[in-house]
């Protein structure tokens, strides 16, 4: 309302002359108003920093921890055990009808002829490094 009056005052020059205490009045209300809001948004600004620092921060600094955490915990536990089906497999290989029936079955598959011979652990001729002093 202050603001309107003073438009009105500065608009007719001898208005404002013949009213100047409620011009400055006016005026007064206006700063007073001026320096009440600023001074809330600073009280805004701390309640919000406050706030923050004392409930979201700690909630946002534990959940990182939390998920930090599991990762953590996940790496500090103890290995698995061994697949149970391991054991049986070894004891199986000793048996002696299955290392027939293994040995049986690696001379029936077929040798791929671009795949290097695996029997042989020398190097073939062509790749062969020749060693001179």
């Amino acid at each position: 309302m202050a603001a309107e009056v003073m438009a009105q005052l500065e608009a007719d020059p001898l208005m404002k002359r013949n009213h100047l205490a409620l011009y400055l009045c006016c005026k007064q209300s206006l700063r007073t108003h001026k320096a009440t809001a600023a001074r809330n948004r600073r009280i805004g600004q701390f309640v919000r920093w406050l706030f923050h620092g004392v409930f979201v921060a700690p909630a946002l600094a534990l959940r990182h921890m939390l998920r930090q955490g599991g990762d953590i915990a996940v790496e500090c536990l103890p290995p698995t055990a061994n697949e149970p089906a391991a054991t049986q497999v070894k004891r199986l290989k000793k048996a002696p009808e299955f290392a027939q029936a293994q040995s049986s079955f690696e001379a029936q598959a077929p040798v791929p002829k671009d795949a290097p011979s695996a029997t042989s652990g020398e190097p073939s001729k062509p790749n062969a490094v020749s060693q001179t002093a």
